[in-house]
């Protein structure tokens, strides 16, 4: 998998069919997209990329498609996903996407909002989902069904059918010459952790400043290659598996499932990956799950080659060599252990990015010990992706590096990160009070996050301005640096910490599944069910010593006194999380509210 390098995007191109054109001129017969099909790897070219788009484009003016008109996808990530997306936007149309994993009612609401004309969907469980709700949002013309599927309703059409209407490429290409870098490209819904999704515009002059900010300051080539597996539906893996794709040649990978993501990283080798916190705490989990198993030999090794990779990671980051009797035994003990542990991940990584959340300081200088030389960058959908980043020869662990170029952010008086350019959205679909308060008159986006810059320009992220908690003693604690410290223990999925206006913090938590009946096996601990097995003893007492261990790296206030364990994950169907995996602070504290009293009254 890989291509020549050509040359860089011209700063004429405005628009995102534009890059796809672009590309298709410079390297048509270059990969650009992988999937697969019948076990093997399939590629498509340029070429073949803007044909099948065109075709879908061409196909969606056939059937009554106007420009302007609001199209929703919901599905998986795949390459049906991206050809839809761009098919969408080059026939003037505007994209809005779903996460796969809502619910119809969740769906109803952003389909209505945003008076959706068409859709496309997954497959036959996507398409019920429209079925149950199709009476509520009688705009939906017409359904695009991704998977071969056969359907009495006129209203729904097999994916394959609609590029065969293709007839009218005269049409489609006058579409796509009248398309201004002004007008809307997507409407991206955020998660809805405080209350209903809000539609955030973005046009594609949002979209390809950023995608060619990102694309630049990574250095991406067309050699370049990363695996597409998170939600298209969040912005930053549209962002890192379409967008800066088409700033930069770069060329994408669509995994089976999240569950084959480490077997298919094995067979494609990406050198660069995007992946949230959750992602990266998973992966740490499974090794030290591992090494645990380990036998005695290889688990003296992997410490020792830890170490090593510890004092390495130190100095790189300060920019200094290693002694050379330093460097020669970190050869030796990484040859030993530690590119087993890149091995899991394709063992042809340059870098690996974490955004879409806060993630453990612990975690990222763990990686970075494995010889993973992962980073943090910072943004939101309302800045369309990104604010800051670090880079790989420019990383300050903990921090989220340094601001974008051509992008403007400063500090309010309370410590609100506030940003202005040319990558800030539209504002909020059909909310102009909503949008008024996210951006000031003179271009200000109010991020809604606390932070710091240090003397070397680097930002630092508190927490978020909304879910900040003062003590009965006054002191201002950031919980998402607890919750995200607690989820180092491969035991917790997720936590919880509350404490506002009261004494002492508390943890509501739940378990990490695989983790757990593991240690059950291996402690003899007789269960019936998960349920059941939360609220036994030995477990108790296993989380207890977690938190305790975890404890000791915060400051007394911040510590968690006591915790619950609560019986079943959080569960998005139940509006406890989002797509995204945040915890809705509000619904759990409501929810939950009675185990929080009962261990305020206990203690």
């Amino acid at each position: 998998m890989g291509s020549s390098v050509s040359q860089a995007l011209p700063k004429r191109i405005q628009t995102v069919p534009e890059m796809l054109a672009w590309w298709n001129q410079q390297i048509p017969d270059a990969e650009a997209l992988y999937h697969k099909d019948k076990g093997w790897w399939e590629p498509l070219t340029w070429r073949e990329y803007q044909e099948r788009s065109d075709s879908i484009a061409a196909g969606l003016i056939s059937i009554g498609i106007t420009s302007g008109d609001h199209i929703a996808i919901l599905s998986q990530t795949k390459l049906e996903w991206i050809l839809a997306d761009i098919a969408i936007m080059s026939c003037g149309a505007v994209t809005v996407p779903i996460y796969q994993s809502n619910t119809a009612e969740q769906c109803e609401y952003i389909i209505g909002h945003s008076e959706c004309s068409a859709i496309f969907l997954e497959d036959q469980e996507q398409l019920d989902k429209l079925l149950e709700i199709w009476d509520s949002v009688p705009h939906v013309k017409k359904a695009v069904v991704f998977d071969r599927y056969k359907c009495n309703d006129f209203r729904v059409i097999p994916f394959q059918d609609l590029e065969k209407l293709a007839e009218d490429l005269e049409s489609l290409l006058k579409r796509r010459e009248n398309i201004r870098q002004e007008d809307t490209a997507t409407i991206v819904y955020t998660s809805g952790t405080t209350g209903p999704p809000k539609g955030v515009v973005l046009s594609h002059g949002n979209v390809v400043f950023m995608a060619r900010q990102i694309a630049t300051s990574l250095k991406l080539t067309p050699d370049d290659l990363s695996i597409a597996y998170l939600p298209m539906a969040h912005i930053a893996e549209r962002m890192v598996g379409s967008f800066i794709k088409l700033a930069s040649g770069a060329q994408t990978a669509f995994a089976e499932s999240m569950d084959d993501l480490i077997f298919n990283m094995k067979e494609v080798g990406p050198t660069f990956h995007f992946g949230t916190p959750r992602v990266y705490e998973k992966f740490h989990s499974k090794i030290t799950s591992a090494i645990d198993d380990a036998t005695r030999f290889q688990k003296v090794i992997f410490s020792w080659a830890e170490k090593a990779g510890c004092r390495e990671k130190d100095l790189r980051l300060q920019h200094k060599p290693l002694p050379l009797y330093q460097l020669l035994l970190h050869s030796l003990l990484d040859w030993m252990a530690l590119r087993k542990v890149r091995d899991f991940m394709g063992g042809n990584l340059n870098f690996l990015v974490s955004g879409g959340a806060p993630i453990s300081p612990e975690i990222l200088s763990w990686m970075q010990n494995m010889g993973l030389n992962v980073f943090e960058v910072y943004g939101l959908t309302e800045s369309s992706g990104l604010i800051s980043v670090n880079l790989a020869d420019d990383n300050r662990l903990g921090s989220v590096g340094k601001v974008l170029p051509d992008t403007e952010m400063r500090l309010a008086v309370d410590g609100e990160i506030l940003t202005r350019g040319d990558h800030v959205c539209q504002g909020y679909l059909g909310d102009q009070e909503a949008t008024s308060e996210l951006i000031s008159d003179d271009g200000w986006l109010s991020s809604g996050d606390i932070g710091r810059v240090d003397e070397d320009g680097y930002l630092w992220i508190t927490d978020r301005k909304k879910d900040l908690i003062i003590t009965a003693g006054g002191k201002n604690v950031a919980p998402q640096n607890i919750e995200n410290l607690m989820k180092t223990s491969r035991y917790i999925s997720q936590f919880a910490v509350f404490g506002d206006r009261r004494k002492y913090l508390v943890g509501l938590l739940t378990l990490d599944e695989d983790e757990i009946t593991k240690f059950a096996r291996d402690s003899r601990v007789i269960y019936k069910d998960l349920r059941d097995l939360s609220q036994q003893k030995a477990v108790k007492n296993c989380i207890s010593k977690e938190i305790s261990r975890l404890n000791g790296e915060l400051a007394s206030y911040e510590t968690i006194k006591t915790f619950h364990i609560l019986e079943e994950d959080f569960d998005q169907d139940k509006d406890e999380i989002t797509p995204t995996l945040k915890v809705k602070r509000n619904v759990i504290e409501k929810r939950y509210g009675h185990f929080i009293e009962e261990m305020y009254v206990s203690n």
